[in-house]
């Protein structure tokens, strides 16, 4: 099982991998330019059978959606979107003990973990 999951932000993206029943961050995309061409290099290292994309019912619902319908326009891969609600505020709770930068580093590859983790107990 290869499942990838996308939480998606305006200025960065968040990515978590699913080789096993146990999600794990995997690394922070800087939402630029190149981000298609990182995302292939991703896609080619793993190859997954599923792509998720975390959604909310905010102000970025919108540009989430976009974001995964480009994911399926390009890739070829189920792209499923499921609920992301909470999962930054989640992360968060999560980092709240960590100290420096590597808080502000993480918190959205682990939110990807987190909606990814969801997702695994939720279908397994």
């Amino acid at each position: 099982m290869n499942i990838l999951c996308f939480d998606y932000g305006q200025a960065k993206i968040g990515v978590a991998l699913a080789t096993t029943p146990l999600a794990e961050p995997y690394l922070i995309i800087r939402n630029e330019e190149k981000v298609y061409s990182e995302i292939s290099k991703i896609i080619s290292k793993f190859h997954p059978e599923r792509i998720l994309v975390g959604v909310s019912n905010g102000n970025q619902e919108e540009s989430q959606r976009a974001f995964a319908s480009k994911l399926r326009e390009l890739y070829g891969v189920e792209v499923e979107e499921v609920d992301e609600t909470l999962s930054t505020h989640r992360a968060n709770e999560y980092l709240a003990n960590k100290k420096g930068q590597k808080k502000r580093v993480e918190d959205d590859a682990i939110a990807a973990a987190i909606i990814l983790q969801d997702y695994l107990d939720l279908h397994s």
